[in-house]
């Protein structure tokens, strides 16, 4: 399901469950639906502390996996300075195999430093542990024996298997809107996805900085896919549309004021203006991720919103 310019849509499919129970035959629907209606892709997120039912990232996509057959599946983003690179690099690995090549995982820091302590780790360093876990998953998915001698892992001779489906590897985006991340992303990602967090104003800024890194870095743009979540209400009742909206940046962020500045809702015209917005910006993928009700939304999208982009 391409836009009329290069733009396709992914969709974030139910992870969360505010009610407080996990609804295994809704996901399951969801998917096939998706399927039918043409999305590019689904996606999850990874929150480890969470007051409702969250389900965790790479369980979640395997389940996807398993009911899908064509959508590539999506998590966006990683937070793998949490996670053993050799743990995450095997994991993901599997999961690539299992959808048949179909993985996009994106990977960031983070900005909560006061979640490092939790993982046995301290946050001052999380930068250079960041950057070692890439650069040793990597080896780990493209070479028969790797030995790798860093600041925090040490080995000699080994190897996982399988590897990834894909070669060289899985696509490994980042997620970042801190000029530092937006270079390092550039640097050594092989793609970038624009926060949800982030209005489409600050979306078109961070777009800037990642274009200008690319040709100092005398990368193809092409080849580096740039992309953006946005968080989306379709709601012919504006005002309903809104508190569904700052219920779920409640429930994501803490922040139900985040809602207003960095959402797209109201009705069908409303959304297309503002979907609109970031499209023309020439971006590779929208990932939609709906306040409410995901299946319908998923279908009021492409039938009545998606179609007009």
């Amino acid at each position: 399901m391409p836009s009329k310019n290069r733009t396709r849509f992914g969709i974030a499919m139910p992870q969360k469950f505010p009610d407080g129970k996990v609804d295994t035959r809704y996901i399951g629907d969801f998917l096939s639906r998706v399927e039918v209606l043409g999305y590019d892709s689904v996606w999850v997120g990874e929150g480890h502390f969470s007051p409702i039912p969250n389900l965790e990232p790479i369980p979640l996509l395997s389940y996807a996996a398993a009911l899908t057959t064509r959508v590539k599946i999506g998590v966006s983003a990683l937070l793998s300075a949490f996670w053993s690179p050799v743990h995450l690099a095997k994991g993901l690995a599997t999961l690539d195999q299992l959808s048949d090549g179909r993985l996009i995982a994106a990977v960031t820091i983070g900005p909560h430093l006061e979640l490092y302590p939790a993982f046995g780790m301290e946050a001052r360093n999380r930068v250079s542990r960041f950057e070692e876990g890439l650069r040793l998953m990597k080896a780990l998915w493209t070479q028969d024996k790797v030995t790798f001698h860093g600041r925090y892992w040490n080995m000699d001779e080994v190897s996982i298997n399988p590897r990834p489906r894909q070669t060289p590897h899985l696509p490994l985006w980042f997620g970042a809107r801190v000029e530092p991340a937006l270079r390092r992303a550039v640097k050594v990602g092989d793609g970038w996805m624009g926060s949800g967090a982030t209005s489409t104003e600050e979306f078109k800024e961070h777009l800037a900085l990642v274009r200008r890194f690319l040709q100092e870095e005398e990368r193809d743009p092409d080849g580096f896919p740039v992309s953006k979540r946005v968080f989306v209400a379709l709601d012919p009742n504006r005002k309903r549309a809104l508190r569904r909206l700052e219920e779920m940046m409640g429930n994501i962020y803490g922040d139900p004021s985040l809602a207003a500045r960095v959402s797209v809702y109201g009705g069908e015209e409303e959304v297309v203006e503002g979907l609109g917005k970031i499209i023309e910006e020439g971006i590779d993928l929208l990932l939609l991720a709906p306040a409410f009700e995901p299946t319908d939304q998923a279908e009021r999208l492409a039938e009545d919103v998606l179609p007009k982009l």
